[in-house]
């Protein structure tokens, strides 16, 4: 072998480590390499995870963010534009409650989708991502969570629950002549 890039060493149950350990570290000096033993490549493995997965929770959590605050302009431009027939709904007989509750499923249902949406297509980025990220000395594999899958829905829907309330109570308290005068 000319060249290598990896090399493990695998001690007897009857050798003794502390010799075997000071002959490795002088012979990686020698070759100028690095003696790095299993558990300290695991510990640096599982500190590069934790933090590429603290990354990715933090792009969530932004995304969420994003996603809330759209909808929340959503709701507004909504019942901006819908003025004249919330005004209509309410002189039928709606009452503040029922208007509240039509925005709030609205926004539900905006919530759903745009979460759903972005947890497939996170996964599926996250899929071709790894596929690519295949060498032959690296063989990663995609996993799935999906009781993260589903509480990231959930969080979507209630965070656009949370950003149709107000607008919600701006539609139900609108003055009832003033709506279905609007243009």
């Amino acid at each position: 072998i000319e060249t290598f890039r990896f090399l493990a060493v695998s001690l007897s149950p009857d050798a003794d480590r502390s010799a075997a350990n000071a002959e490795l570290l002088r012979a990686a000096e020698g070759l100028g390499l690095e003696a790095v033993s299993v558990a300290n490549l695991k510990a640096s493995v599982n500190r590069a995870v934790d933090s590429l997965l603290g990354l990715l929770l933090g792009l969530v959590a932004v995304g969420v963010v994003v996603g809330v605050l759209g909808i929340l302009n959503t709701m507004v431009m909504n019942i901006g534009l819908r003025l004249r027939e919330i005004g209509l709904l309410r002189a039928a007989g709606m009452s503040t409650g029922q208007v509240q509750g039509l925005f709030v499923v609205e926004a539900t249902i905006i919530g759903f989708q745009g979460s759903f949406l972005g947890v497939v297509l996170g996964a599926l980025v996250t899929w071709v991502l790894v596929s690519v990220a295949r060498t032959p000395d690296f063989e990663p594999q995609f996993t799935f969570s999906f009781p993260f899958a589903v509480a990231v829905v959930g969080l979507g829907i209630a965070g656009a629950v949370l950003a149709a309330v107000y607008p919600a109570r701006s539609a139900a308290s609108t003055n009832i002549i003033e709506a279905v005068r609007h243009r």
